[in-house]
């Protein structure tokens, strides 16, 4: 994450859908209020000039459905889709442990198409993504 996250911070805009979480309380001193409206799809950008590569860090935060995205970086001229890596477990009981610590992975996903500056990529549930655009030379 601290390799994909080097620059200068850019505002994401995300048209998703949302859910709500109920409040919840662990024991008698630890309790949680509800959020409502928290988006399915969260995402930060990060602009590094000086490597000449933007990321786009994505995660869908729905546990149920794999998402549809679709991002347009027709702003970042010269910049070429260099790739999506993804992060995710089939099984939610699924973990990395000392005995196992390979059961997650970061993994390509060569599906994941960019056409006209517009890229359109399938987002597995539960998953974190990172789409990369590098300077043309």
């Amino acid at each position: 994450m601290i390799q994909n996250a080097k620059g200068k911070s850019l505002q994401c805009l995300v048209s998703c859908d949302t859910y709500d979480v109920d409040g919840y309380a662990i024991d008698d001193m630890n309790q949680y209020e509800g959020f409502e409206g928290v988006e399915t799809i969260q995402a930060a950008a990060v602009y590094n000039e000086d490597a000449g590569e933007m990321n786009v860090i994505v995660i869908n935060a729905d546990l149920n459905e794999p998402q549809l995205l679709t991002l347009d970086a027709h702003s970042f001229e010269g910049y070429t889709f260099a790739g999506h890596t993804e992060m995710f477990a089939n099984d939610p009981e699924d973990a990395n442990t000392f005995e196992h610590p390979d059961t997650i992975l970061p993994r390509a996903n060569a599906e994941t198409s960019c056409d006209g500056g517009i890229v359109t990529a399938r987002l597995e549930k539960a998953s974190w993504n990172v789409l990369r655009f590098v300077k043309n030379a």
